[in-house]
Order: C-alpha cells, then structure tokens, then sequence
C-alpha cells in the first residue's frame, strides 16, 4: 500500500478527471460499504478533502467532502520522518553557512 492513515495526498488518477490534483486526508481503510463503495482489487481508503469532490456511478453523481479512493489513485505527501529532526537542523545549519 502506498498510502497510510492520516497521510495527505494528491489524487494523481481518477474516473472524474476535475478531481485530480485535490490535497486529501487519508482518514482509514473503507469498509466496502455505502452507496459510494467501489469493488476494486486493491485497498480502498476513506478519503477526506476541503472542497468537495466528485463520486459518479452509472446511474448518479454525488458532490460529498468525504468518500473511497483506491490506493494507486493517491500519491502520498510526506516529510522527513520526526526521527530525522536532527539531520534537519545540521541541514539548516549547513545552508545557512553557505548562504
């Protein structure tokens, strides 16, 4: 799985293409339940955004703040990891002496 709870992310792929480039919260695997459950061979997420974003079945379309994802329609955003804090200050150090 590319993504893990309380990531953010970007949606790089989906079937509404006005959708990709949203910042989402990545919040838990989803259920499988729910009008807006997709059937897919991969995990699914729970996904939450600022904006609403757009759900399509064949039959209706849905504007919702939350809703599922699959795990290779998101690329997660991460820092550096909270243990790599001091690497970061000698970092800062070593750019603020060469500036």
């Amino acid at each position: 799985m590319r993504c893990r709870p309380g990531d953010m992310a970007v949606i790089v792929d989906a079937f509404n293409k006005c959708n990709i480039g949203k910042i989402v919260t990545v919040i838990e695997l989803h259920d499988g339940s729910g009008e807006l459950a997709l059937k897919l061979k991969e995990p699914v997420w729970l996904i939450r955004c600022s904006v609403p974003i757009i759900w399509s079945t064949d039959t209706k379309r849905w504007r919702r703040k939350s809703g599922p994802a699959g795990d290779s329609a998101l690329q997660p955003i991460r820092g550096l990891p909270v243990d790599d804090a001091e690497s970061t200050s000698k970092h800062k150090e070593l750019v603020v002496q060469v500036a």
